[in-house]
């Protein structure tokens, strides 16, 4: 809007009030001039401190304004009356601390477990892309040959800027050189000011080839100004990156781009366990079979296990369970049980001979009378099982099956007993015999072939239809975010 003059003092003001964001000025004419702006003599808030009402709402009277001091139940609640220790929504926000507040962990992204490029390290600077440093650029060398799907960058949005454009380039003697792979972001894509850890993903692969050097660049538009422009995260403790004002003559920078490469995303999951104060890390792709990693703590890397004696990891794990020393993991009806030992610097495999020795899904329990026990659900016939644990080397020896009615998504033990979540039902398993909970979990089945269940306290928590359910003794309360 033009001709929009507002300021203290301005005889000539052309309007009562203006609005600026950083581009545009709107001018404001309230009616009834100042007077329209009051201050009522009850504002109304969230608390009731009368009889007037339970709930906010428009022209409540008896309300008053109160402080909150802690956010120690989270996210996900509409009306503050409920509950005065939880909020309605946050973002990259700690609140479990009781009466604090702080800023959620940074995360970082480690390496060896996904085949790409990267520069994702600690503390974060702010680089505009604007004048000389319109244009950034970072050099990477292919650590191996690969598909290059999409990157990432970090950036941030400053007023309102033109086109953000990314661009992986071949190297030309030190330089970026012929432009491998465009993607472009506007405003419509980033409509927040929050910074953000963006993907630029472009149509189909990259070829990288192994050693080959190769670059990262992006860059704003040409009128983007102090007011209105992109900015790029980096470290500057590094020197890999170059700036540039046109995009053709380069110069080295103080700083590198935090960035990342890699390849197309994998349909899989990771089981995640500690053996012998080893952090392992197993996957369950979709397709194909299951990769065993192993956390470096003193390079914050992963790196793929090489089984020294016995048996190699074949098949797909589907649950893993840890009994003492070992590690036991269920591969489904089509193998038999694979367990995992951790003797000094050796890892050994080793799978069961016996051919019934199959499971879908694998937990150990201390039972109070028996002892330690394996428990094991199996799919092809729907029932569960148990047997006492076996030294490495040993088979492990499962009992009589307890037929259930449909498939075992999950096995917990609470309360001194073994929990089994089906599709469509919950059991509890004492004395080797199941009793179903009546809860009505059935109005709403699991489709998929997991369902979380986690006994954490006094409690069961049991996941169900987009929400979570908790047990205590024999009732079932949900504990959805919408309470």
């Amino acid at each position: 809007m033009s001709n929009v003059s507002v300021k203290p003092g301005n005889p000539n003001a052309t309007h009562d009030i203006s609005l600026f964001d950083g581009k545009d000025t709107w001018g404001i004419r309230l009616d009834g001039g100042f007077d329209a702006v009051q201050q009522l003599p009850s504002d109304t808030s969230t608390v009731v401190f009368s009889n007037a009402g339970s709930k906010y709402g428009d022209g409540e009277t008896g309300m008053s304004h109160i402080e909150q001091r802690d956010w120690s139940g989270g996210r996900g609640q509409e009306d503050f009356v409920d509950d005065n220790s939880r909020y309605f929504d946050a973002q990259n926000m700690w609140t479990l601390q009781p009466g604090k507040v702080f800023p959620s962990l940074q995360w970082k992204i480690a390496d060896g477990v996904r085949i790409g490029n990267s520069h994702l390290p600690g503390n974060m600077k702010w680089q505009s892309l604007i004048s000389a440093t319109r244009y950034l650029s970072n050099t990477f060398t292919a650590g191996s040959a690969y598909a290059a799907d999409k990157a990432y960058m970090w950036i941030r949005r400053r007023g309102s800027p033109g086109t953000l454009t990314f661009k992986l380039h071949s190297d030309t003697a030190g330089d970026p050189g012929a432009v491998l792979q465009t993607v472009t972001k506007t405003i419509s894509d980033v409509e927040d000011v929050v910074s953000l850890f963006q993907v630029f993903d472009w149509a189909g692969t990259e070829s990288l080839t192994d050693a080959n050097v190769y670059h990262v660049s992006i860059y704003g538009a040409a009128g983007d100004s102090s007011t209105n422009h992109w900015e790029i995260g980096v470290d500057d403790s590094g020197s890999a990156a170059q700036y540039s004002s046109d995009g053709t003559t380069w110069t080295a920078a103080d700083y590198t781009l935090y960035y990342r490469v890699v390849t197309a995303d994998d349909a899989q999951k990771w089981h995640m366990f500690i053996l012998e104060d080893v952090l392992f890390a197993v996957s369950q792709p979709d397709s194909g079979s299951s990769v065993l990693m192993e956390w470096d703590e003193s390079t914050d890397t992963w790196s793929e296990v090489t089984i020294d004696n016995g048996d190699a990891l074949s098949g797909t794990v589907k649950s893993v369970a840890i009994s003492g020393k070992l590690a036991h993991m269920a591969r489904g009806t089509a193998n038999t049980i694979w367990t995992l030992q951790v003797d000094g610097t050796d890892r050994n495999g080793q799978t069961d001979t016996t051919a019934g020795n199959t499971a879908d899904v694998i937990h150990a329990f201390y039972d109070p009378v028996d002892g330690p026990q394996i428990w094991r659900g199996e799919n092809d016939n729907d029932y569960v099982s148990r047997a006492s644990t076996a030294a490495f080397n040993t088979d492990l020896e499962f009992g009589d099956d307890i037929e259930l009615e449909e498939d075992v998504l999950n096995i917990a033990d609470y309360n001194d007993q073994i929990w089994v979540r089906t599709t469509s039902k919950l059991y509890s398993i004492k004395n080797d015999r199941a009793s179903k909970l009546n809860v009505g979990l059935e109005v709403v089945p699991e489709p998929d072939d997991y369902s979380p269940m986690i006994a954490k306290d006094y409690y069961l928590y049991v996941g169900w239809s987009f929400s979570v359910e908790r047990l205590y003794g024999g009732t079932l309360d949900d504990m959805g975010v919408w309470r």
